[in-house]
């Protein structure tokens, strides 16, 4: 260490140099840690409240029409239940959970099936069995084939439209997270992820 700190200072660095980045690093060091604290802390928040979280949805699920809490409401029910990201990728390739094409969902009977790539364009499938949200997204994927938002991915129609006042418009990240915090306190969708994670390594 002290011949590492001898070159150092024949670099021309002086020991008060070397003192602050070593009080830096200490310091990016103590950010980090808090800031994985309070990213459990959060994960923790939400599988305290989970049930009531989901019970908060489910009674925005059986809103009639595109509304701006049905259709959230919808995401962070697949976020949920298919441990889905939020999607807001701009690549015409890459899909998650607010961003799905109508091709891209199957439903048959009471199973809904997910089939599409998503981060590093890796294929995903997944699918939900919960009545309350795939009827509600059979209605909202109705709505949003009859009346497209004006956005595309590769020409196929999205599935998530807002019905808006004067023309219909794709549900965004920013109304999917003010959705979240609203119902849970927490803005973050994939502490969902996190979650379930550290609930399979506990089994």
């Amino acid at each position: 260490k002290e011949d590492i700190k001898f070159m150092i200072l024949n670099d021309g660095f002086t020991s008060q140099d070397i003192d602050d980045a070593s009080s830096e690093k200490e310091r990016r060091l103590t950010v980090t840690e808090k800031n994985k604290e309070a990213k459990w802390q959060q994960v923790e928040t939400l599988r305290n409240n989970i049930l009531g979280v989901r019970k908060k949805y489910g009674k925005d699920l059986k809103a009639k029409g595109n509304t701006e809490r049905k259709v959230p409401a919808v995401v962070i029910g697949l976020i949920d239940q298919a441990t889905m990201r939020i999607g807001e990728s701009s690549s015409e390739d890459v899909f998650g959970a607010s961003s799905l094409p109508l091709d891209a969902i199957t439903i048959k009977g009471d199973v809904a099936e997910f089939n599409y790539k998503g981060k590093k364009k890796i294929t995903q499938k997944k699918k939900i069995e919960d009545k309350s949200l795939i009827k509600a997204l059979k209605e909202v994927m109705a709505f949003s084939k009859k009346n497209p938002c004006g956005e595309e991915k590769k020409g196929v129609p999205l599935a998530f439209c807002v019905k808006g006042k004067r023309k219909n418009r794709v549900v965004s990240g920013k109304e999917i997270r003010d959705y979240l915090e609203d119902i849970s306190g927490i803005r973050e969708t994939h502490r969902f992820r996190a979650m379930k994670a550290s609930d399979m390594v506990v089994l």
